[in-house]
C-alpha cells in the first residue's frame, strides 16, 4: 500500500511488497479525446471506438489510421465485436445502433437500430451460430442480432437499468454484468433462461471474464447512485491537469436527458471504489483485489491465468496472478484506463483522458519509482538514507 501510494514509470509493485523492473510500453497518441471501446485481432491490430467523433481507429506497427467515421448521428462507440473474417460490428451510446465494419476496405454498413434501447453498451459475438448478443439500457435489455438476417429481437429483460457486460463462456452460456444494482447473471441461450449468481454491495459490474472454469467481475460502488449512464469518460486531462469541458450536446442527449436513463454530459472524474471478485458456478464469491480509490473498467485474461484490470482515476493497469499475487503492472500519465488487452505478444490497453493506445515491448531495462512526498510538518535535520539490492 505504501508504495502504491507514489509513482512507478516500467515498475512493478507487488502485495509482496516489491518494487522491480516491469514492462516496457510504447504509446500511440490518437490524437482523440478518448477512447471507450477495443478489440485486437489475431495479427495483433488494435481497432479503437472512440468519444465524440464516432471515429474507429485502427492501429498497428506503431501506426494509427482512421477505419472508418460513423457520422455525427453516432458520435459515442459504446461496444466492438470482431467477427471471423474480419468484420467489425460496433454499437453505439445514444442510438442504439450497430454498424458493419469491413476492417480490410473500412467500409461501413448501418446494420440496424434497435428498438426501445438507447444505448449499446456491450457486445459478444458468437461464432457457431452467426450472431451478436447486445446489452443495452436504459431497460437493461438483452438483443439476440440475426447477422444473415439482419434481424434483432430481445431475448430476456432484467430489472436493471444497464446491461454493462456480455460474457460468452466456454459453455455457450453469457455472463451479464448490470447497473444500477450490481448483479451478475448467468443467461443460457439455449433454455432462455437466466439466473442470479451474485449480488454485489455496488453500483455496477462493470467486466466479466472466464478463467479456469471459474469468473472474475469487475465491481464499482459510487458515492451515489448514478443518474446518468455509469463509468462514463473522464474530462480530465494527465494527472494533475483539467482538460476543457467538453461543449453541450457534443454527446447524444448532453443538453435534455430523455428521462432518469439518458445521457447527460460526460462529467468529470468520479468518485468511486472497485473490487474484483471471483466467482465460481455455484456463485461462491471470493475477494481479490479493493481499492479505496477509482474503480475498474475492462479486465482481460493472460496465457498464464493472470487477471489483467484497467483503473480510472488513477491510470494504472493491474495483474493478478493465479497465486493470487497483485502488482501494478502500469501507471501512465493519462487518468483512466479504459480497456485492456492481452495479446500473444503482450498486454496492450487503451487510455480515456487523451486517447491512446500503449502496447508492451517487452521486460523493461529502465525503471523509475517516485515516492509519495513524506513532509516532517516542522523544520526537520534528517540522517543518513541507506539501501540495499541484488545486482
Amino acid at each position: 500500500k505504501d508504495f502504491d501510494e507514489g509513482e512507478a514509470s516500467n515498475a512493478l509493485i507487488s502485495s509482496l511488497g516489491e518494487v522491480r523492473p516491469g514492462l516496457a510500453t510504447a504509446r500511440i497518441d490518437l490524437a482523440t479525446e478518448a477512447v471507450w471501446t477495443a478489440v485486437a485481432a489475431p495479427d495483433g491490430t488494435v481497432y479503437a471506438g472512440t468519444v465524440g467523433d464516432g471515429a474507429i481507429l485502427a492501429v498497428s506497427g506503431g501506426k494509427k489510421r482512421v477505419l472508418t467515421t460513423l457520422g455525427a448521428d453516432s458520435p459515442w462507440i459504446g461496444a466492438l465485436a470482431l467477427a471471423e473474417g474480419g468484420t467489425l460490428y460496433a454499437g453505439t451510446i445514444g442510438t442504439a445502433t450497430i454498424h458493419a465494419i469491413d476492417t480490410r476496405t473500412g467500409k461501413a454498413t448501418k446494420l440496424l437500430t434497435l428498438d426501445g434501447p438507447e444505448h449499446i453498451w456491450s457486445l459478444a459475438f458468437d461464432s457457431t451460430q452467426k450472431r451478436l448478443f447486445a446489452g443495452t439500457g436504459p431497460n437493461g435489455q438483452l438483443f439476440e442480432i440475426d447477422l444473415a438476417k439482419k434481424t434483432a429481437r430481445e431475448i430476456w429483460a432484467s430489472e436493471e437499468t444497464h446491461l454493462l457486460a456480455v460474457t460468452r463462456a466456454t459453455d455457450g452460456a453469457l455472463w451479464l454484468g448490470t447497473s444500477d444494482e450490481a448483479i451478475l447473471y448467468r443467461y443460457d441461450p439455449a433454455t432462455a433462461q437466466a439466473r442470479a449468481i451474485a449480488d454485489f454491495a455496488g453500483s455496477e459490474v462493470k467486466a466479466v471474464v472466464e478463467v479456469d472454469g471459474a469468473f472474475v467481475g469487475a465491481v464499482n460502488e459510487f458515492e451515489a447512485k448514478p443518474t446518468p449512464p455509469p463509468s462514463s469518460p473522464s474530462t480530465k486531462g494527465p494527472k494533475g491537469t483539467a482538460a476543457k469541458p467538453p461543449e453541450a450536446g457534443a454527446v447524444p442527449g448532453a443538453e435534455k436527458p430523455k428521462h432518469d436513463g439518458g445521457l447527460p454530459a460526460r462529467p468529470g472524474e468520479r468518485k468511486g471504489k472497485g473490487a474484483l471478485f471471483r466467482v465460481d458456478t455455484t456463485g461462491r464469491v471470493e475477494q481479490l483485489h479493493a481499492l479505496a480509490e477509482g474503480y475498474f473498467q475492462s479486465l482481460a485474461v493472460a496465457k498464464d491465468g493472470s487477471v489483467y484490470a484497467a483503473a480510472a482515476a488513477q491510470g494504472r493497469v493491474y495483474q493478478l496472478r493465479p497465486d493470487r499475487t497483485v502488482l501494478t503492472a502500469v501507471d501512465v500519465p493519462e487518468r483512466q484506463v479504459n480497456v485492456v488487452m492481452t495479446l500473444p505478444t503482450g498486454l496492450v490497453f487503451a487510455t480515456g483522458d487523451g486517447g491512446a493506445v500503449y502496447v508492451g515491448s517487452g521486460p523493461a531495462k529502465e525503471a523509475h519509482y517516485t515516492s509519495k512526498v513524506f513532509d516532517a510538518q516542522f523544520p526537520a535535520r534528517w540522517g543518513n538514507l541507506r539501501w540495499r539490492g541484488d545486482p
